[in-house]
């Protein structure tokens, strides 16, 4: 595992000595769960042709949940996104890192190890009676996450029916590539006590578990009959690029009323798309450019209409791009009085061909009470190292003048807990890309949150009255001790914003490209717009509470606990293992609410009421 650091050759010792590092460290799940997966109720052996007649078993990753199918996998770890590949065949892949099911380290104080992570485990197989049976795949070292090393590996298993053992039959050491594109792997399934009734198999990586470390991708899981080892091909046709936001100025949301005002000065009028042609020279004709454009009063149609056989159709294995025209909408628009969503799904038809789920792409545009230049898919995190009261700042054009009433922040649990630094809010001057004067600093001193998939925190400011004229300005945190914050990254989007740190007289442009996933809202109180309900949370048991002194914590997993407990204002109080059904004294603390977390997952597990002796 390696963690990239950039420093800066400064011109003089003093400035050196001000601002050390700047770091972009990898970042945290952030994709929506998809409502419609379920869990299958039944365990019941699957046979090929129940999957799929076409393709056996078969799985691109290209659906909108970060939860690998339950049809086919038994297990969760992986995280399934559009985001972490790099020069994929499809737009889907499952992403092996440190992190676990919920999006959180397996162990956040681990330090420099590699060992077991995820896992991607199929259903139980019945793979009687076939013959010239092979399990292939696509795989990627980083993509855009953090690059593996040679520590670290990516491993093929297989299990025989009532076996416990499991059989190593692949593996890939880490630091060996590929890192922009993928390579097949064709393993044969050929042992008789593999050809039974009840056969599995699974991937595991073996890499950090204190964060999104060691990251690996995999794409086109085909397992099938009538193989042989040459069978490295796919064929399908597949969008390969996410969809674009609808609005302009890079803007990927903005307020409400904002957008009310004026719709047509902010409506896109084309998006650029781009597929993948897995399929052999002349054998697909297709029709681009279709869409439906819903919500908002909103149901608009228009059928694919791009011949894309002219110069495309003798094309193999290679990337499309197009630029599909939107046409003008906002006279159609019902009334806007409060937040709303514009779903657009594009689409191409002609040729049927592998995976038709591949050939639609989705687009959901919010329009919240806040400024986003994030897609909502970081892949990194970035923090300034050994520099108490560092400032990160990003710019923004505000088309209107509205009142900043706080910022939705995303924070990454990455091998260092920010929760135990602090921070304020900020704003500056814009000066020709520079900061320039601070003309905002919260009184709050603020202590970073952790949270799961794609949940943004709001941190609201206590003065209301701080009005921000339009115009251009930067934005962002200043932190109060020396330990990176950890702020999510989104690497995709790029170019659409400036991003500066410094110590408030001495600034530097970044070193990485990408968007800070800071969105500051503005006018109305901050509801978690964006957030989905947080999980119910699996809780520790601790009585009696409220106490006065002793507690019991228990866990029903009985296993030894790795405890933080925090006082209201995020500072650690006490830290310490114990095993289940221990007892522990509060009695020196002062009376009041305190928070308990699991300090290797950094999870909240309870809360502790303590009461006057």
């Amino acid at each position: 595992m390696r963690l990239t650091v950039l420093l800066f050759v400064l011109l003089s010792t003093t400035l050196f000595a001000q601002i050390r590092e700047e770091l972009d460290a990898p970042m945290q799940r952030f994709m929506p769960v998809d409502d419609h997966w379920h869990v299958p109720e039944t365990d019941d052996t699957l046979t090929l042709s129940d999957i799929s007649s076409r393709f056996g078993f078969i799985d691109d990753f290209y659906y909108y949940s970060h939860i690998p199918d339950p049809g086919l996998w038994e297990d969760r770890d992986v995280f399934i996104n559009h985001t972490y590949g790099v020069g994929v065949p499809s737009l889907g892949v499952a992403t092996f890192d440190g992190l676990d099911a919920n999006g959180f380290p397996y162990d956040i104080t681990a330090g420099l190890v590699s060992r077991e992570c995820d896992r991607l485990t199929s259903r139980h197989l019945d793979l009687s009676g076939m013959s010239d049976v092979y399990l292939s795949f696509l795989y990627q070292e980083a993509g855009n996450g953090e690059r593996p090393s040679n520590m670290d590996s990516l491993r093929l298993q297989f299990q025989a029916p009532g076996d416990t053992i499991w059989s190593s039959v692949w593996n890939a050491i880490g630091g060996a590539g590929p890192f922009e594109s993928f390579k097949g792997v064709v393993v044969p399934v050929d042992r008789p006590e593999w050809l039974q009734k009840g056969f599995r198999f699974r991937f595991t990586n073996f890499g950090n578990p204190s964060g999104a470390f060691d990251v690996w991708n995999i794409d086109y899981v085909i397992l099938n009959e009538g193989r042989d080892s040459t069978d490295t091909l796919i064929s399908d046709v597949a969008y390969v690029r996410q969809h674009e936001t609808l609005i302009r100025n890079g803007f990927e949301s903005m307020p409400w009323w904002v957008y009310a005002n004026n719709p047509g000065s902010y409506n896109r009028t084309s998006v650029e798309q781009a597929y993948m042609r897995n399929v052999a020279p002349g054998s697909v004709t297709l029709l681009l450019s279709g869409y439906t454009l819903t919500g908002q009063g909103l149901n608009e149609a228009v059928g694919a209409n791009i011949n894309d056989g002219a110069g495309h159709d003798q094309l193999s294995y290679q990337k499309v791009t197009w630029n599909q025209n939107i046409a003008a909408f906002d006279n159609n628009l019902s009334a806007i009085n409060g937040p709303f969503t514009l779903t657009m799904n594009s689409y191409f038809s002609g040729t049927n061909v592998g995976l038709r789920r591949s050939d639609t792409l989705n687009r959901e545009q919010f329009f919240g009470n806040y400024y986003a230049f994030d897609d909502g898919s970081a892949e990194r995190a970035y923090g300034i190292a050994n520099q108490a009261g560092a400032i990160s700042l990003t710019s923004i054009e505000l088309p209107e003048g509205d009142t900043l009433k706080g910022m939705y922040i995303y924070f990454q649990p990455a091998s260092v807990d920010s929760r135990n630094n602090a921070f304020q809010i900020v704003v500056h001057e814009y000066n020709n890309g520079v900061p320039g004067a601070a003309i905002y600093e919260s009184d709050s001193m603020y202590v970073p949150r952790f949270s799961e998939h794609n949940q943004f925190i709001p941190f609201q400011l206590e003065d209301d009255a701080f009005f921000m004229p339009a115009g251009t300005y930067f934005i962002g945190t200043k932190q109060r001790d020396a330990a990176k914050l950890n702020i999510g990254f989104d690497v995709n989007n790029s170019g659409v914003t400036e991003i500066v740190y410094g110590d408030g007289t001495n600034w530097f442009p970044s070193a990485f490209q990408g968007s800070l996933m800071m969105r500051p809202y503005f006018r109305f109180e901050a509801p978690e717009i964006s957030v989905k309900k947080e999980k119910k949370m699996h809780r520790w048991k601790v009585y009696p509470n409220p106490t006065s002194d002793r507690i019991r914590i228990e866990d029903d997993l009985q296993r030894e606990l790795s405890y933080v407990i925090r006082d209201m204002q995020g500072r650690d109080v006490l830290r310490g293992e114990l095993f289940s059904g221990s007892d522990m004294s509060l009695g020196h603390l002062a009376p009041g609410t305190y928070l308990l977390f699991d300090q290797k997952t950094g999870q909240l597990r309870n809360k502790i009421i303590l009461m006057t002796q």
